[in-house]
């Protein structure tokens, strides 16, 4: 952190840029993203986040063939996500953030279709050991656990993270977005994003932090989500869901909270029992939906509260050069991720629950 201020000079990227990461977070930076950066074939790591860059979607970035970080949190960022440049755009990307900007309209499904090393199977890319040294010559990275903001230092293996929350995203959430099977973290919170939650949310059994909170989700909670064994973080709280909560494996461990604000939702944790016609069905075991096709070693430095609330690593695969984190730690952390709960973001016209 420099306390950089004024536009971003192209000379950051020569023509012959061979450049493998631009880590600029945290300045006041403003203007555009220079277009030069597109040359810049070899970076696998760009970090704007904490800055004032007042910019489209840069959708050039996509053309990028080795883009495994893209964080461009916390800036000026406008208007609705255009479609992609590239005929596989962002295939190598790893973690996906642009929280708290000002983006509107539909995110792209094609996007999340190029997401292939977010997938499991054959189109997953899995290990990153093919990189550079197997490092990332990013040195470090701002991601948000639980509500609070922290920095990721020395990143050998990035887990697969989508933030697209604080935005004014529209429309429904892509069914195909059950093929990133290898995804970790998923956040879309405080948007405007509408529909029922798709079941193939079920497909992602690796999930760990799922988090679609003050949107405008109607119908059920879908049953397949307790086939999420590894999830340990989940809030849906002030959307327009109704029914039965389901019951069974992590959902038992979730808390009010995490479906709060939701009138027409009945059963454990929330105090309203469920009529007869609330019940839902045992869910089966997980499906593909009909368009489905390690380690780590990150310092953790506490920075303070972002907006995400879920989006960051698992404790399970923290490690502060100590076995386990201090109690301190986890209790502030649970504390901010109510305190975060309640907190109101920026207004937006039409925004629900702003």
């Amino acid at each position: 952190m420099n306390r950089l201020r004024g536009p971003i000079p192209e000379i950051l990227a020569p023509n012959n840029c061979s450049l493998k990461s631009i880590a600029l977070r945290r300045n006041h930076l403003g203007g555009k993203l220079p277009q030069s950066w597109a040359s810049c074939r070899q970076m696998e790591a760009l970090d704007l986040s904490n800055n004032e860059v007042e910019d489209s979607f840069p959708s050039w970035l996509g053309t990028l063939p080795n883009l495994y970080i893209l964080i461009l949190s916390t800036n000026k960022f406008h208007g609705p996500i255009s479609s992609p440049k590239a005929n596989h755009p962002f295939s190598k990307v790893h973690i996906f953030d642009i929280s708290n900007n000002n983006f509107n309209g539909t995110f792209p499904s094609q996007y999340i279709a190029n997401f292939n090393n977010m997938m499991g199977g054959d189109k997953g890319q899995g290990s990153l050991g093919y990189m550079t040294n197997g490092w990332y010559s990013l040195e470090s990275a701002n991601v948000n656990y639980k509500g609070v903001q922290m920095e990721l230092v020395r990143i050998q293996i990035a887990l697969s993270l989508i933030d697209l929350s604080c935005n004014r995203f529209q429309g429904e959430i892509p069914r195909v977005i059950g093929n990133l099977q290898s995804l970790k973290g998923l956040n879309l919170s405080h948007n405007n994003l509408r529909g029922v939650i798709p079941s193939s949310l079920g497909n992602l059994t690796q999930l760990e932090w799922l988090d679609l909170s003050s949107n405008n989700f109607a119908g059920e909670i879908p049953a397949a989500l307790v086939n999420l064994t590894s999830i340990a973080i989940f809030n849906v709280s002030s959307n327009q869901l109704t029914g039965q909560i389901p019951q069974g494996k992590q959902f038992h461990t979730f808390k009010s909270d995490s479906f709060s604000g939701n009138p027409g939702l009945c059963g454990p944790p929330l105090p309203k029992p469920c009529t007869e016609g609330h019940r839902q069905e045992p869910p089966l075991a997980s499906q593909n939906e009909e368009d489905a096709e390690h380690w780590i070693d990150w310092t953790l430095v506490l920075l303070g509260y972002g907006c995400g609330t879920v989006i960051g690593l698992s404790m399970g695969y923290i490690f502060i050069q100590i076995r386990r984190p201090p109690a301190w730690l986890v209790n502030m952390v649970e504390r901010s991720r109510i305190r975060t709960a309640s907190k109101p973001r920026k207004s937006s016209p039409g925004t629900h629950g702003r």
